[in-house]
Formats: structure tokens, sequence, C-alpha cells
């Protein structure tokens, strides 16, 4: 059987906690090598996992025969490069969220994915997950009425570790990135449409400069809009909610990858359940199933880069609209 021989370039927790046991339950993908910048680090990780091969740099494994697609789960600012000097060594990629540090990042990534055919796709694991299909499916079946608001909610407190690259800005730290991407996305894919205009206000960091805690609100076509709240410093909270003019539509835990089991909840206009459904998946596994699949029959991404830069452009606005202490940005 053909497999899919990947590589991982960087040894990041994702990498150890999700990629590598995802993989190793496919009979048509295989974890091929790993690098690190030091080869001590990726040689360890290398027998943890059984991978048969190590390399002391990104580009030896980049630049390697034996891999025919890498994952990327660098910093944020590593993402481009990487991306790019991947595609010219004709290597597929999925690369951890977000895929650039801003869109006319994207817009290279698009442009060198288009010239080489090979797969590029940032990876999103929880458009993976079939609890967000079931919400969407809901909404257009008119299960709540006509939707006039989503609201939004991610947020946790890493105030404890300031060494994470969360609050280093030249390695693209911040909230929007973290987490806003994840919330935007959800309000364009469950309304199926494009915001027309973004209003943010945000708290940044005085020592680091990163944004630390956003509000934010995505202005649709007919009236409908998306309310976001994300930060990095901040209780946690993890839910969406979709209100329309008979009821609303609540889904529990939509976001990280701490539980299989989601759950999604259809309440009337006085609020009384009733639907609940609870929907089961290892999204990752899913995402990595999905995508070694796609390369091996040469199908397209899931996740087009088109949708990535559309969130970006997003999550562009937002950074400048805060920045400009709310001032309405149109797209």
């Amino acid at each position: 059987m053909k497999q899919v021989r990947w590589g991982i370039i960087g040894t990041a927790s994702i990498a150890k906690r999700m990629v590598v046991p995802s993989v190793q339950r496919l009979d048509f993908a295989v974890i091929a090598g790993v690098a690190s910048r030091n080869i001590e680090k990726a040689e360890r990780f290398a027998r943890e996992f059984g991978i048969p091969a190590a390399y002391g740099s990104y580009a030896e494994l980049v630049e390697s025969d034996d891999i025919d697609a890498v994952n990327i789960p660098l910093t944020n600012d590593l993402h481009l490069p990487w991306i790019l000097q991947s595609i010219r060594h004709g290597k597929h990629v999925l690369c951890e969220k977000p895929l650039a540090l801003n869109a006319d990042e994207v817009r290279q990534i698009q442009e060198a994915a288009k010239n080489s055919g090979l797969f590029v796709m940032e990876s999103v694991c929880t458009y993976f997950h079939p609890v967000h299909r079931r919400a969407r499916e809901l909404v257009s079946q008119g299960r709540i009425g006509d939707v006039h608001l989503v609201r939004i909610s991610l947020s946790n407190d890493f105030g404890g570790r300031r060494e994470d690259f969360r609050w280093k800005k030249e390695l693209g730290g911040g909230a929007l990135l973290d987490l806003g991407g994840y919330c935007v996305r959800t309000a364009r894919f469950v309304l199926g449409s494009e915001p027309r205009l973004v209003s943010a206000h945000g708290t940044f960091d005085p020592d680091t400069g990163v944004d630390t805690n956003m509000s934010v609100l995505l202005t649709f076509g007919g009236g409908v809009a998306a309310m976001i709240d994300t930060g990095i410093l901040s209780t946690f909270r993890n839910y969406y909610e979709v209100i329309g003019t008979r009821g609303k539509i609540a889904v529990e835990t939509p976001y990280g990858n701490g539980t299989e089991a989601r759950t999604v909840k259809v309440y009337d206009v006085r609020s009384n359940v009733v639907l609940e459904e609870t929907l089961t998946a290892h999204q990752f596994f899913v995402q990595m199933e999905t995508v070694s699949r796609c390369i091996l029959e040469g199908k397209p991404a899931p996740i087009p880069l088109e949708d990535s830069l559309q969130t970006m452009r997003v999550l562009d606005a937002c950074l400048e609209s805060a920045l400009r202490e709310g001032v309405s940005v149109p797209l």
C-alpha cells in the first residue's frame, strides 16, 4: 500500500500529542522523519515515537527525498518561510494555524501553491469535528427562524506563562492569531457568508505589545452580526450560540483537543431545549486521515487557501480597528 511519508518540522507539543499519534493510526501514512535545530532533541523525539529519521536542521528534512509532506507546528513567525521552502522542494504542506501573520503573507503562499500544484493547507482541526456542520445544518433548516446574531467566546488565562510564544510579538503572539481565527472562521462558516464591516476593541500588554483580549463586532448583510470575545488573559470560556427569531442553537466546548464529545442544543423562543445531540470525533485524527487521503488521491484541500485568506483579512481588520480604538474597517 502506498503511504504518505510525513516529516515534522519541529518538536512542538502539538506534534507529540496529536500529529504523531494520529498518523500512527493510519495504514496509508507514516511519520518518516522529524527535524529540530538541535539534533539531540530530534533524536530523542524520534526514539520516543519510533520514527526512522532525525534531522539536525529543518532544511535537511525539507530537502530529503524520503519525505513527501511536511507538518509545520513552529511558532507563527516561521510559518511563511518554511511553507515556501517546503513548496520549493516539492513537499506537500499542512501548517498549524494561523497559516501566516497577515493576509499579504497568505497571498504569497497562495501564489506559491498555485504555481506548484502541491497540496497546501492550514491545520484547523476544529473544522473536522461534525458538531460545526450540524450547527450549520440546523441553521439552514430554519430550526431557529431567521438568524440575526452569532455570539462566540473563546479565551484562556496565559498570564502565568510569560515565557510562552503567545507573549512574544516578534513570534506572532497575541490573542487574535492564537484564538481569534477559530472564532472568525466559525462565524463565517455557520452563517455561510462574509462580513462587510469590522469593529474591535482590545487591550494590549504594555511590556510586549501583544493583544491580550479582543471584543469584536462583525457586520454581515441583512442586519446579521457576530459578536466575538477572545483573549489570552481572561477567564476560560469556550462556547458559541446562534440566535434567531424562533430560538437559538448552542454548541458546548466547540474548540480545543481536550474532548471528543461535543453537544449541540436547540432552544425554542422561550429557552426550552427542544433538541440535544452529542457528536463524537477525534478531530485531529480525522484531519490527518483526510489530508493524507487527499494527498494520495490528488484531491484539493478541504480548507482552501482562499478560506484562510478570508479569515486572515478579518483578523487584520480586527487589529487595525482595535489600534484605532474601534473605528469601523470595511472589508
